[in-house]
């Protein structure tokens, strides 16, 4: 799909304060090993971010070809042609754990006071970023479902009657 079919995607592309804003908790989550230690589960769950950021990515690069390889040679792999649509999902749940963590990292590490800093910079930037959300600009009208006639028709039929539906008594 080209970006010209999104309302707000000149907004979303152009504005470079609003593409760094963008990139800002993905990499401060990305990076946050560098920061501080992870324990086991910010380990297992920035192991599933980095691989379901590969699997999402498909066959784009960088990388393109591990990925081909592993598509061709690994059959399961090929029940999710449309990659991102998968496993974006689990990217996005594993950021917010990870998100989460560093929090309480950033928490017990520094004063209340640049806790307090950190924790409504992201909540801005999320507001911020979810903005085609908060105006209900997301879902594109190529791909919003019609709803046929004759499933009204059936609705109304189906009040109109008083049949017993009942299957055991």
């Amino acid at each position: 799909h080209s970006q010209d079919t999104f309302m707000f995607s000149s907004y979303l592309s152009n504005n470079i304060f609003y593409v760094a804003a963008s990139f800002f908790i993905p990499m401060l989550i990305l990076l946050s090993p560098v920061f501080f230690r992870f324990n086991k589960k910010e380990k297992y769950f920035f192991l599933n971010a980095l691989v379901f950021m590969f699997l999402a990515k498909g066959s784009h690069p960088p990388m393109s070809g591990i990925f081909v390889k592993l598509f061709e040679n690994i059959f399961v792999l090929q029940a999710f042609r449309a990659t991102y649509f998968k496993f974006e999902y689990l990217v996005v749940f594993s950021f917010s754990v990870l998100l989460g963590f560093f929090l309480i990292k950033i928490r017990e590490s520094y004063s209340y006071r640049v806790f307090r800093r950190v924790v409504t910079t992201v909540i801005i930037l999320i507001i911020v970023n979810s903005i085609p959300l908060w105006l209900g600009q997301v879902a594109r009208y190529f791909h919003k479902s019609v709803v046929p006639p004759d499933y009204f028709e059936a609705r109304n039929f189906i009040a109109e009657t008083h049949f017993d539906f009942k299957i055991l008594s």
